[in-house]
């Protein structure tokens, strides 16, 4: 398995991905992979250095990713705060090791870049995410909320 980041040929399977995870009644859904607006959005994450799409490849296919974004704060002493989102392994592949080994790999990236924390939200819905995320050390913390526009 090869972590790295996404690249614009990459963008068709990270939103087939992402679909595997988005909960009605998220208008994204119907969206199609090969839309051009999700290519203009990875360069627009790439052009900012405090981003990242990761992918997980094995065998020439991609199976997994993640977004990691390092957010300045002006908290605890100036340090950043590390956002983990879009989150999302292959369904087929779960259950193997593939997100634990990405999210380690966000956290260690998080830690080399002096974030203090690291945090990410999760559908309430997705109860099998959760134990996940416990799993490998996040605690329940906050109550998030969300307005669509």
């Amino acid at each position: 398995m090869l972590i790295r980041d996404a690249t614009a040929a990459d963008v068709p399977r990270v939103v087939e991905l992402l679909m595997q995870m988005t909960i009605a009644p998220e208008p994204a859904r119907e969206r199609d992979p090969h839309d051009p607006a999700y290519v203009r959005a990875l360069a627009d994450i790439q052009a900012d250095a405090r981003q990242r799409v990761l992918v997980v490849e094995e065998t020439g296919r991609v199976i997994a990713t993640a977004t990691l974004m390092l957010l300045p704060n002006l908290s605890h002493g100036g340090r950043k705060v590390a956002q983990l989102e879009s989150v999302v392994v292959d369904e087929r592949e779960r259950g193997r090791g593939v997100g634990e080994r990405l999210v380690r790999y966000c956290v260690e990236q998080a830690r080399g870049a002096g974030c203090f924390r690291v945090q990410l939200t999760s559908n309430a819905s997705r109860e099998a995410a959760h134990r996940f995320y416990r799993r490998l050390g996040f605690g329940d913390s906050h109550v998030g909320f969300k307005l669509l526009l």
